[in-house]
């Protein structure tokens, strides 16, 4: 995947990891910056309101990007992922564990209100994928706030 496909607002429709179980609506915005590296803006709600985490993702050579944040709680925070399939207008990423986060797999669309069964078939996708397996049966859809 390019970094050009990852540009725009992604929602995280399904996910293995606890922190978007207990988050709504989470989202992230990838947008290019003039240096090659990429702007990472993730935006959830939580029980207290939206929160917002800035960071930048720079690519290296195997593929993988490193995350490190810009914000004073998160400024000595890395986390390295990768992206394991694209097929717009879906995306599955796999994260390391860091300190703060364990493993494990987010799937994305380019529409909050993705279909399951669509959501389902990329799941179904990523049992044949090693960094994924893992995770798929822990992959629980993210929450949506009623409109």
């Amino acid at each position: 995947m390019s970094d050009a496909m990852l540009q725009g607002t992604w929602h995280v429709v399904a996910s293995s990891l606890g922190m978007w179980q207990r988050r709504s609506e989470p989202s992230i915005t990838y947008a290019p910056l003039p240096d090659g590296r990429i702007s990472d803006t993730v935006l959830s709600r939580g029980r207290r309101g939206w929160s917002t985490i800035v960071g930048i993702d720079e690519r290296h050579s195997d593929g993988s990007y490193v995350w490190r944040g810009l914000q004073p709680l998160t400024l000595l925070v890395r986390s390295r992922w990768r992206v394991l399939l694209h097929e717009e207008p879906f995306a599955a990423i796999h994260f390391e564990r860091t300190p703060f986060t364990e493993a494990g797999i987010d799937v994305l669309a380019r529409d909050a209100a993705a279909e399951a069964d669509a959501v389902a078939a990329i799941a179904a996708r990523l049992r044949s994928e090693p960094d994924a397996a893992a995770w798929v049966e822990h992959l629980r859809p993210t929450r949506r706030s009623p409109r």
